[in-house]
């Protein structure tokens, strides 16, 4: 009789902890793609903001027959915006008919 209730003790156990190491799992896996996705996130940020610094100052050219002087004169005119804790916008102008360089730095360090 003691051989069945050695056996029965030991799946009430494995009965116990599968949940808990299911549970533990799907935990880590969540943990994983919510990081890697936040870091493609901010990626995605600095390309379109890239984007929409360049696009503007096309626009601005596009009206006045020049490229703006800085960014802030995009912000103040063309209603640029974004996040200047998050991201650094380089903007070198070449020149009133070329167009400028345009680079977006991420500040922050992704996680």
């Amino acid at each position: 009789m003691l051989r069945f209730g050695a056996k029965k003790q030991s799946n009430l156990l494995l009965r116990l902890l599968t949940p808990v190491l299911t549970f533990i799992i799907g935990i880590a896996a969540f943990s994983y793609v919510s990081d890697n996705m936040a870091a493609g996130t901010v990626e995605k940020q600095q390309a379109t903001l890239e984007d929409a610094v360049r696009s503007s100052a096309v626009y601005c050219y596009s009206i006045e027959g020049a490229y703006p002087d800085s960014v802030e004169y995009l912000e103040e005119n063309y209603g640029l915006t974004y996040d200047k804790d998050t991201f650094f916008v380089g903007y070198r102008l070449q020149g009133g008919n070329i167009m400028p360089e345009v680079t977006v730095i991420c500040l922050k360090e992704q996680e």
